[in-house]
């Protein structure tokens, strides 16, 4: 098993790796369970994994939590809403076209 099958492995709700099921795990209990350096496991998930995954901050002061993105729950209709941020395009070059500085004009006193 590579590095790769076995962080989706433990990221795999129900597998044998991941017996109570959860959505999210932390950068650091997947480095642990590849055993690899937690700076290898966010390489990995910002190269290769990057279309599979999805990633946030830990509430709690974990750190990155990790999830497959197939498998985080679609969002009730009145709950909250999930968003994930995937890289996009930046936005093309507009043209502005410059305005002459205001000349000076008198200004009205204030009563």
């Amino acid at each position: 098993m590579n590095t790769a099958d076995k962080i989706v492995t433990a990221l795999t709700p129900g597998s044998i790796f991941n017996r109570n099921g959860l959505v999210f795990r932390s950068v650091n209990s997947l480095a642990e369970f590849a055993g690899i350096p937690a700076e290898e496991v966010l390489e990995l998930l910002n190269g290769d994994m990057a279309q599979v995954v999805t990633c946030k901050p830990s509430k709690k002061g974990k750190g990155i939590l990790v999830a497959l993105t197939d498998r985080i729950p679609a969002p009730e209709e009145d709950g909250p809403v999930n968003i994930a941020a995937f890289p996009c395009d930046p936005a093309p070059e507009v043209e502005a076209e410059l305005l002459d500085p205001l000349e000076d004009a008198p200004i009205e006193e204030a009563e």
